[in-house]
């Protein structure tokens, strides 16, 4: 179901009490590289193009910056306003 950015209701952060509609999503995602010696002996990296993602996912409040949940679907409940569990 798309919801309309200016329809977006604020919810409250558990940790500060502040009233927000986004959370900030830290990720890690992996790049896997050929790694060689330049001319000069340095060393250089030639990505290849595929890329790993990890299961490394925090979404924190963008306020005080407190981590809130680890996966996706708790971050997207509690944005709805429904029951999430905090981590």
């Amino acid at each position: 179901m798309a919801i309309n950015i200016l329809d977006r209701k604020k919810v409250k952060c558990p940790e500060c009490g502040v009233m927000i509609d986004s959370l900030l999503c830290r990720s890690r995602q992996y790049t896997i590289s050929d790694a060689n010696l330049d001319r000069n002996g340095n060393l250089d990296w030639d990505p290849r193009d595929d890329v790993q993602e990890s299961d490394y996912e925090e979404y924190e409040c963008p306020e005080c910056g407190e981590v809130l949940f680890t996966n996706g679907l708790d971050a997207e409940r509690f944005l709805r306003g429904e029951n999430a569990s905090t981590d």
